[in-house]
């Protein structure tokens, strides 16, 4: 029987908040280049986990990062 380690996994991925950090970009930066709020971003921020595809999409593609290291989480 395989056991997975999500805590090892997990540790992999860094926040929206943090991945923007990286690319040096302020939430109003980032909020436009989305085309969407700076508070709408800000909540996305604090708990992503009802974010639909089509902005995460944007966001990995903003951040330059693919989406499985990205934490989606509250």
């Amino acid at each position: 029987m395989y056991v997975l380690n999500i805590t090892a996994v997990d540790e992999n991925k860094i926040s929206l908040a943090e991945a923007r950090d990286r690319k040096g970009m302020t939430i109003v930066e980032a909020s436009s280049a989305l085309n969407i709020s700076a508070e709408e971003l800000v909540t996305y921020e604090l708990d992503s986990s009802d974010m639909g595809f089509k902005l995460a999409t944007k966001l990995g593609e903003l951040y330059g990062l693919p989406l499985h290291k990205m934490d989606f989480s509250e």
